[in-house]
């Protein structure tokens, strides 16, 4: 009886310690999500304040930013002309 009782321990533990690790895998997993829900929150508010920033100063000349509004003014007509471009595509069917 003495090898059932040990085989037992051992099964014993070793259920003890997939549990201790799929708990402690379960934590890390609920932590990094929380911390994506952090970074997007982050991204959110900083790409609202850009924008805000962008239309309040888009058009003064000597702003720190100015190569970056002028990089984003281009981009925005660039997008816009390109989204024309794919309506008039689509169209000819």
């Amino acid at each position: 009886m003495e090898i059932f009782e040990e085989i037992s321990g051992q099964i014993y533990s070793a259920g003890k310690a997939i549990a201790e690790k799929a708990g402690k895998l379960s934590g890390i997993a609920k932590l990094k999500s929380e911390i994506s829900t952090c970074d997007e929150v982050l991204k959110k508010n900083y790409i609202e304040i850009g924008r805000k920033y962008y239309e309040a100063h888009r058009d003064e000349e000597g702003d720190p930013y100015d190569k970056q509004l002028k990089a984003i003014t281009h981009a925005l007509a660039a997008k816009e002309k390109l989204e024309e471009d794919l309506k008039a595509v689509r169209e000819v069917k």
